[in-house]
């Protein structure tokens, strides 16, 4: 009877499963959202198997009730729903079991569906309220209309960061401070004069010796202006390029091709008809006019210690002079050095062999006839403010604050020699300078050498016996 009254004798059944199937899924996805953003897209299995624990449990408690309890299908004679409870207790656990043995294949569906896509972006929860479609009064659509002009802009913006490189994450403040939007130094760069109406091209790469070459290959290729360059950490550097659009395509890839014969290219972008608003993420050029030289060499290097020796070798070898040395992130510092095409190539094979020996070359360049624009750009001299104590020169690098204070105090205890300073170039990599007679400096760099290597990891040791002069002045520990 009870089967019967149950299949045939009643409607509350399919009453039951689209009320019970509403609720239940509306708070799986509740807690789905809440979840994400709480662990920010971690844990996965968290999530999944969370989610159906609470919705399945109300989804089945709402079904068994409305259907066969509040109808009396599987009420007792005696009045009990012991039977209605049993039965939305096996359901529960039922489907929470089967979300637990499928959490294996939601991931590789899941994993699969990101790298075809690209995109794994979710929104913090603005509200929850299943009716919300509707409204709330002009005062609020007002108010909420402006951030969501900003979350559908964010939306669209995680597309295409996921479709062209890598997204590291995404915040939507409503209602920002302004003590911290003034603190922030992000408005900074191009005006929106400077961008429109010319089309932008950029060219991204690990290290600044490609991008050196990338950039005088695209100034050499077509009708273009360079812009300013900047690193922005991980060892990635840029420079934009502005000029019509077939310009700006041919010039790119000229540039990219030139790059990858130096490092590696990270990306690269043409934006045909760029907004206005992209002007502070764009490095401004330098206020420098543009110069000629025969030849501009590069010897980029992993550490600060092991690029000043490079340099102090090309000085000697050749007849050029450092114009600067520019961090190019990721522990990554190069030396720029012009002069003569035949210094600079002899220049640049003595710095090379030098930094292998000293510690990590990353990359080396010669750029015959540079256009002016690139030696104003990436070249433009660097006056430091030199000890100009005409002394030996020690140098000590290490990947740990650790290492490199228990050198330094054993250098300054082991011999009669004088810190001079310390400098960083990211990486965890900082280097310690210090100076004295050659033999004071030699027993120092032996003593701290030794202590770096107990206390951390030791990058590059050496002492310069007579540093060249037209080093001292480039040098920015000082």
């Amino acid at each position: 009877n009870i089967q019967n009254n149950a299949i045939h004798g009643s409607d509350s059944p399919e009453n039951a499963g689209g009320v019970a199937y509403l609720v239940g899924e509306f708070t799986n996805a509740v807690v789905m959202v809440l979840l994400k953003n709480r662990t920010q897209g971690r844990m996965l299995w968290l999530r999944t198997i969370s989610s159906t624990v609470v919705g399945q449990g109300i989804d089945s408690i709402l079904f068994f009730t409305i259907a066969f309890g509040i109808s009396g299908l599987w009420v007792g004679p005696d009045g009990s729903w012991l039977p209605v409870f049993n039965a939305a207790v096996c359901a529960w656990i039922a489907k929470s079991l089967y979300e637990i043995i499928a959490t294996p294949l939601t991931y590789l569906v899941v994993g699969w569906l990101k790298r075809t896509e690209r995109m794994d972006a979710y929104d913090a929860p603005r509200s929850l309220n299943p009716f919300g479609v509707f409204g709330s009064g002009p005062d609020a659509n007002a108010a909420v209309g402006q951030v969501a002009d900003v979350e559908a802009a964010i939306s669209v913006g995680e597309v295409e960061a996921n479709r062209t490189g890598e997204l590291i994450g995404t915040q939507v403040v409503p209602r920002p401070d302004a003590r911290a939007t003034d603190a922030m130094p992000h408005a900074t760069g191009l005006g929106a004069e400077q961008v429109q109406p010319r089309a932008i091209g950029l060219l991204e790469t690990q290290g600044l010796t490609p991008l050196v070459a990338g950039a005088d290959a695209m100034l050499k290729a077509a009708q273009v202006e360079l812009g300013g360059w900047a690193f922005i950490g991980g060892a990635l550097c840029h420079a934009p390029i502005f000029g019509d659009v077939a310009a700006v395509q041919t010039a790119l890839e000229v540039g990219r091709q030139a790059a990858e014969r130096i490092g590696t290219v990270y990306a690269t972008l043409v934006l045909p008809q760029p907004s206005e608003g992209l002007g502070p993420l764009l490095p401004p050029a330098p206020a420098v006019e543009p110069r000629s030289t025969g030849a501009l060499g590069l010897i980029e290097t992993i550490g600060y210690a092991t690029v000043v020796g490079s340099a102090d070798a090309m000085l000697k070898a050749a007849d050029v002079q450092i114009e600067r040395l520019s961090i190019g992130s990721g522990g990554r510092i190069a030396a720029l050095a012009t002069g003569h095409l035949d210094d600079v190539q002899a220049a640049v094979r003595a710095g090379a062999e030098a930094a292998t020996a000293l510690g990590e070359l990353d990359a080396s360049a010669v750029v015959s006839r540079p256009d002016p624009a690139l030696v104003a750009r990436f070249a433009t001299a660097a006056e430091g403010l030199g000890s100009g104590a005409r002394q030996a020169m020690g140098l000590i690098e290490t990947r740990s604050t650790v290492a490199l204070v228990r050198a330094v105090d054993r250098m300054l205890k082991a011999a009669a020699v004088e810190y001079e300073g310390a400098y960083k170039v990211g990486y965890y990599l900082t280097a310690a300078v210090v100076r004295g007679d050659v033999g004071a400096v030699q027993v120092a760099i032996d003593a701290g050498r030794q202590e770096a290597v107990e206390h951390g990891e030791l990058v590059s040791a050496y002492a310069i016996p007579q540093p060249y002069s037209g080093l001292e002045g480039r040098l920015p520990h000082v």
